[in-house]
């Protein structure tokens, strides 16, 4: 019980890192965070709402068109967001008007 406890607080303590950095504007350091989530939580509507949003951010294009096309599963993860019904459209727009 108590393995379970410190790797729930830890799981915490690496989204807590995450969010704050992206935050604080710190979008590189928020990036490298959000990518080294264990991939179970990594493939949540949640963490990869947050990474689109750090990637549109650094205006990394080929990233966003990346993650663009996980915006659909994003958006089935957790379509009840108005957050990533906002992420969706934009990142919509950019990968098809912006860059095409």
């Amino acid at each position: 019980m108590l393995r379970f406890i410190a790797a729930f607080l830890s799981l915490l303590r690496e989204l807590g890192d995450a969010y704050l950095a992206l935050q604080t504007y710190d979008i590189k350091n928020a990036v490298d965070k959000f990518e080294n989530i264990p991939y179970h939580q990594y493939k949540t509507g949640w963490v990869l709402a947050e990474l689109g949003k750090a990637y549109l951010e650094l205006s990394e294009h080929q990233k966003v068109r990346n993650v663009g096309n996980t915006f659909p599963k994003i958006y089935g993860i957790t379509s009840m967001h108005i957050e990533v019904r906002r992420l969706y459209s934009v990142g919509w727009l950019f990968i098809h008007t912006v860059h095409k």
